[in-house]
């Protein structure tokens, strides 16, 4: 396992789903956008009372009583192994609300896999919820559909959106929905494409307000270094490791929030505070990567399923709202 701290270029960037994922940008409908990302498998459910494995000295003859192993029903590899209530949907089911979306004004966007095929998604572009702070610095909104094979069968709808030019993921909580249960039934689907939707334009109206607020307040370099030593304290001088770690990143904030070309537009703003540290959330922070992961797989990764950084990005909005 390796780690990663380089801060990738703006023009070498690309948004998390179109690493993890499949352009399907031009599929006319969810099945031929599931067909191009090659996620038309469907599932198979096996009885585990009798189970035959190899194992390093020959065949060995188990059970799992009460359970039952999903598969893949094109290869057949293994997803999860379930109990007897569990109901598995397909990804053809998961994503039919896709069509409904489509129909509203969505747009096929990019589909893929996480972890061995257990975890699959969708993504859709909303053109018509695009939003320029400040006139310029343009942020576009989509939804994400995602779906599990691992056990959870949940399947959710979340409202997704970036910053063109640095590729920051920039959602965050204003007060507005951002993540939806989705039931698995076709009666359900039309108005669950609906209220997607309509959350996500209500979202993107809201979050604009909210950066057109922050560029109009001014903020020195100086307060933005109050700021983010408030957001990320000073460890103690017996702590070497950290502390070098810390002084490093606080180092890389104030050049995104003085110099870096991405904070051109809201410089020296509480909206160009806020980018420099979702921009270093996103793009800075040290990734791990494991056996056969490359450091972009592994930052998508995190950014996708918004770990590890969501409660800073939080806590750094909190901040500059609630001063």
């Amino acid at each position: 396992m390796t780690a990663s701290t380089t801060l990738p270029r703006p023009a070498h960037r690309l948004p998390a789903q179109a690493v993890l994922g499949t352009d399907v940008a031009g599929s006319r409908d969810t099945a031929e956008a599931l067909r191009t990302a090659g996620l038309d498998w469907g599932l198979t459910v096996h009885n585990t009372d009798h189970l035959t494995l190899m194992g390093e000295s020959g065949l060995i003859n188990t059970s799992l009583p009460g359970q039952r192993l999903i598969m893949r029903d094109d290869t057949y590899q293994g997803l999860a192994v379930v109990g007897s209530r569990y109901t598995p949907v397909t990804n053809a089911d998961a994503f039919a609300i896709a069509d409904n979306a489509r129909d509203l004004g969505a747009t096929f966007a990019h589909a893929g896999s996480l972890d061995h095929s257990r975890k699959t998604f969708l993504t859709m572009d909303l053109p018509e919820a695009r939003v320029r702070i400040g006139g310029k610095d343009v942020v576009d909104f989509g939804i994400v559909i995602r779906t599990s094979h691992d056990g959870s069968g949940s399947i959710s709808g979340e409202i997704s959106g970036k910053r063109l030019v640095c590729m920051n993921g920039m959602t965050v909580g204003i007060g507005e929905a951002q993540r939806w249960s989705i039931p698995h039934t076709a009666s359900a689907h039309s108005r669950m494409a609906e209220i997607l939707l309509q959350g996500a334009f209500r979202y993107a109206k809201s979050f604009a307000a909210v950066g057109e607020m922050l560029i109009s307040q001014p903020m020195t370099s100086r307060e933005f270094a109050d700021y983010i030593d408030a957001l990320y304290p000073k460890p103690e001088e017996s702590q070497k490791a950290a502390r070098t770690r810390w002084e490093n990143r606080r180092g890389e904030l104030m050049q995104l929030f003085n110099i870096a070309n991405t904070q051109s537009e809201g410089r020296a703003t509480r909206w160009g505070a806020l980018n420099a540290v979702v921009e270093w959330e996103d793009w800075g922070r040290g990734v791990r990567t494991s056996t056969g992961e490359s450091v972009d797989q592994a930052r998508a990764a995190r950014q996708f399923t918004n770990t590890d950084s969501a409660g800073t990005k939080q806590a750094a909005y909190r901040m500059l709202t609630h001063a």
